[in-house]
């Protein structure tokens, strides 16, 4: 297993990639943007009008690196994949996993469980801000719902459960927000209003990568425990990121907002009445992505200073393990 060194993310309407010589160069016109050896990268992320040359296309896919296709916006529309894995056993124990729904709703417990602690300890430390005026009101009634999650009996009971807790969550972390950008709930497709945006957008990039090492790994990432059977839909990225949505997007929303690196300026609104990253902004979300996947994390107990990018592929190690009956399930949590 081994972690993606550098993703490449292009946004620079009417830019080129191109191979020279063990490289991958993007150019705009006479203009060199970017020049990466080709084993130094790890995925190659492209956003609307940008062109591939068939000499580079093939050189990435040689070396096992995924190429994202985006609309400027940061919409995902398709990839383009390296041959499959021939681990036809692995993914024979995840089809057979996937039919018992007691290993299922073990697996979907764990999953949510994880996320919502997460969730309290984001609103927890921010209770502890003293740049806030912040009260953490809802902590009794989370904790409690953490508890009950461990006695459903089928997946709509903890559905229920999850919809419960995610709407107390959100509660308090509106209040997180000091600046001129508010979070009142959560809403989407489409986001009416630069905060969900901003969650929409980071929640799908995380939901890509991890996608991307699905595939690598040899697994199927559209047979999902937790997210079931939707067409078209990657489910167990899905599962997967749970964890991290609270824990990892939310924490980088309220930074990029409070701190004031995006702001009204920033966002516009599409012809379908919702809110997006201006074109010209979402290379400040990337940065603070990227920056944020690979810094050695010192924000989380019980880490040993691992970035966030390697707990994604530790993670999807861990699931194999464990539909390999070796190891128990354990998704990240704070």
């Amino acid at each position: 297993m081994t972690e993606a060194v550098k993703n490449i993310y292009v946004t620079t309407q009417g830019a080129t990639v191109r191979k020279e010589t063990g490289t991958i160069v993007v150019a705009f016109g006479d203009e060199i943007l970017v020049q990466t050896p080709i084993k130094e990268m790890g995925m190659l992320v492209l956003f609307g009008n940008i062109q591939v040359t068939t000499q580079a296309l093939t050189a990435l896919l040689q070396e096992n690196i995924d190429v994202a296709f985006l609309t400027q916006n940061g919409h995902f529309k398709g990839k383009v994949v390296t041959a499959k894995t021939k681990n036809c056993f692995l993914r024979r124990d995840q089809h057979h996993n996937f039919a018992n729904p007691a290993f299922a709703l073990e697996l979907a417990k764990k999953t949510v469980k994880a996320k919502h602690a997460n969730g309290i300890q984001l609103l927890s430390d921010y209770s502890r801000n003293s740049n806030n005026n912040f009260r953490f009101e809802n902590r009794g009634d989370l904790e409690v719902l953490l508890l009950s999650m461990d006695s459903a009996i089928n997946m709509e009971q903890l559905l229920g459960y999850e919809g419960m807790a995610a709407k107390l969550y959100f509660e308090d972390y509106g209040k997180c927000f000091t600046g001129e950008l508010k979070f009142i709930k959560r809403e989407y497709f489409p986001s009416p209003d630069p905060v969900n945006a901003l969650l929409s957008f980071g929640y799908s990039f995380i939901a890509r990568e991890v996608q991307a090492i699905l595939e690598c790994e040899g697994l199927d990432p559209y047979i999902g425990f937790y997210h079931q059977l939707t067409y078209g839909r990657a489910s167990l990225s899905l599962d997967l990121i749970e964890p991290f949505r609270h824990g990892f997007i939310d924490r980088l929303v309220l930074k990029l907002v409070n701190k004031k690196m995006l702001g009204v300026e920033d966002f516009e609104t599409g012809e379908n009445g919702g809110v997006y990253l201006k074109k010209s902004s979402i290379t400040i979300f990337i940065k603070a992505y990227e920056e944020a996947c690979n810094r050695q994390n010192n924000i989380y107990k019980n880490i040993d200073e691992v970035s966030f990018r390697k707990i994604f592929w530790q993670m999807v190690a861990n699931l194999k393990s464990v539909l390999k009956q070796e190891e128990t399930y354990k998704p990240w949590e704070a």
